[in-house]
């Protein structure tokens, strides 16, 4: 008997990048085709290890789609296993859980196994650094000998790049009750595989390209097969947009015709463009060259300006331009490890579409890590000299 079960990871539904509706609308397009092909290939279930959305605050349009792909997937007798990543995650209910209320075919994976086939599935949402050397691992063991496969949603060696490592694979396995026989993690975006203390584990990669270094990487999820007591990983590619992520150098005497024909070189029809612009400032600007990319096709565009310019108030120093801050600390942000606030209200001042109620969302983000530095009554602990 063979178990095949499709992981999908970090598909981060509602990312307006580079301000982007349409790139919205892109990750959750995404999102159902690996739906769709789940379905084509008639999976015994589909998993998702984490950054389901891109932040706590999804918009509502966009947890209505989820839903419709989940759906599709139960209208195939498809269950969908899911757990909470650090971009989505929150003090409360989780939108996971949202998704799982509408279908009799979904849930959210715990240290309770879901049976799916010969396969014994556990989840552990994304655990915060301090909170680490806290977690249990408390697994209850599978019956019958099936394959025991544990989802989580870490940046963990060997696989995770040392900048992106919070911890060790070997010390998942040494904290876990009995040995497992797969680790099926998200939250690095691309697809990886290896074999540690005889466990197999791998990244499924992300369905959609989330920031400018992405530009040349495949989308993935991966195709888990289980057989006679082996655990194959196989990378199926994602269909999408393409994404073009290069740069014009200028010299002071180039025009912007000089720009236009180095945009028609490309194929950029239909495509997400990052563009970075370097060398010397002359008479075109970045929104120049972001009108002339929309001229060829350009979806979705961010415009980085960083050529250097003096004057008599600022000399030799290097201007960045108001059009391409948003692709800049998108990409920034990405490899940070700031705190969840941080981010979160980052998110909400770039991306928000009116100020109404701005503040009452700053206001909850920052409660939010009052109560988890210092307690639900955070005032009268500090008072009473609790931990800070």
């Amino acid at each position: 008997m063979t178990t095949t079960i499709f992981h999908i990871s970090d598909t981060h539904l509602g990312r307006r990048q580079y301000g982007s509706d349409e790139r919205r609308r892109d990750f959750s397009r995404a999102f159902a085709r690996v739906a769709d092909e789940a379905i084509d290939r008639e999976v015994d279930a589909v998993i998702h290890t984490g950054d389901l959305f891109d932040d706590r605050s999804p918009p509502v349009r966009t947890v209505l789609d989820c839903i419709d792909t989940v759906d599709e997937l139960a209208a195939s007798g498809i269950p969908f296993y899911g757990i909470v990543g650090d971009n989505d995650r929150k003090r409360d209910e989780e939108w996971l859980d949202v998704v799982v209320e509408q279908s009799d075919h979904a849930a959210r994976l715990g240290t309770d196994p879901y049976i799916v086939g010969d396969v014994a599935l556990y989840g552990i949402d994304a655990i915060r650094r301090k909170q680490w050397d806290d977690e249990t691992f408390a697994l209850t063991p599978p019956a019958d000998h099936r394959r025991a496969i544990l989802c989580m949603h870490q940046g963990l060696a060997p696989l995770a790049p040392p900048d992106r490592r919070d911890h060790h694979v070997e010390d998942v396995l040494k904290r876990t009750p009995f040995e497992l026989d797969g680790l099926a993690l998200g939250h690095i975006h691309e697809y990886d595989t290896a074999t540690v203390q005889d466990t197999n584990v791998w990244y499924a990669g992300s369905t959609e390209r989330y920031k400018r270094s992405m530009a040349d990487k495949p989308r993935t999820v991966a195709l888990v097969e289980v057989s006679d007591g082996a655990i194959d990983t196989t990378p199926v590619e994602v269909d999408g947009p393409p994404f073009e992520a290069f740069s014009i150098e200028f010299d002071e005497q180039d025009t912007d015709q000089y720009a236009r024909d180095q945009l028609a070189e490309r194929d950029l029809s239909g495509a997400i463009a990052s563009i970075r612009i370097r060398g010397a400032q002359n008479g075109t600007t970045a929104l120049d060259v972001e009108r002339m990319a929309r001229d060829e096709g350009v979806v979705a565009c961010d415009v980085d300006d960083r050529r250097e310019v003096t004057s008599a108030d600022s000399a030799d120093e290097p201007v960045q331009d108001v059009r391409s801050l948003d692709g800049a600390v998108d990409d920034e942000l990405t490899d940070r490890d700031l705190g969840e606030t941080v981010v979160a209200i980052d998110g909400e001042i770039r991306d928000t579409d009116s100020t109404s109620g701005f503040d009452d969302e700053i206001e909850s983000f920052v409660e939010k890590e009052v109560e988890e530095r210092f307690g639900d009554d955070p005032i009268d602990d500090i008072k009473s000299g609790g931990d800070s």
